[in-house]
């Protein structure tokens, strides 16, 4: 039993050195605030107003650093100009995506641009979707827009006793379906088209 808890502990430091060496010498990721190896910062990010320290942690670190949280490292861009140069001008090796097998691949069947890898098709579809949604583009739904923020005043004259949210959960909705789809306004009554949509991210 003695030396099963030896070789236990053993693991342990292992693990534990092998965690910091990963964050200090090997990481080429930019330094940030100390932490426990195993579990990195998770101590000091706060249940609440999370930006109030990441704020903190900018003027002490500079506009671009990291924290840690179990092993998992997470960059600040703590600037406008520091986000410009990451995401913009370095697009070509920051603009890709995380693994997110259950939004991605179980919900939507890596059909969602935004979720995709950074490809051939993904440069097509997004130059498709920019063509079509640019700020000379959008101006042409205008119309439909006027029409469902009249409906959503309506909804909230009419049906004063709903709760405020319920008319303001349709409009969004109503506009991007009718935009992008070329739907029918969704009506202030009857079912709810998105509430199924909804279930599912539960």
């Amino acid at each position: 039993m003695l030396y099963l808890s030896v070789i236990l502990f053993e693991l342990l430091v292992v693990v534990v050195v092998a965690c910091y060496l990963r964050r200090t010498g090997v990481s080429r990721l930019p330094p940030g605030p100390p932490g426990l190896p195993p579990l990195g910062n998770i101590f000091q990010l706060p249940s609440q107003f999370l930006w109030y320290k990441l704020d903190e942690w900018t003027k002490e670190y500079g506009p671009l650093y990291t924290f840690w949280i179990s092993g998992q490292p997470f960059v600040v861009l703590g600037s406008v100009k520091v986000a410009a140069d990451v995401l913009d001008r370095a697009s070509g090796v920051t603009s890709d995506r995380p693994a997110m097998i259950k939004a991605r691949e179980f919900f939507c069947r890596d059909n969602l641009l935004q979720f995709q890898d950074r490809t051939a098709l993904w440069r097509a579809k997004r130059r498709s979707v920019h063509a079509n949604l640019n700020v000379r583009s959008a101006a042409r739904f205008t119309i439909a827009q006027a029409q469902d923020a009249a409906n959503l005043v309506l909804g909230l004259l009419e049906h004063p006793h709903k709760l405020f949210h319920e008319p303001l959960h349709r409009f969004a909705p109503s506009v991007i379906f009718r935009s992008i789809y070329g739907g029918q306004m969704i009506p202030n009554c009857g079912p709810d088209p998105c509430e199924h949509i909804e279930h599912l991210h539960v």
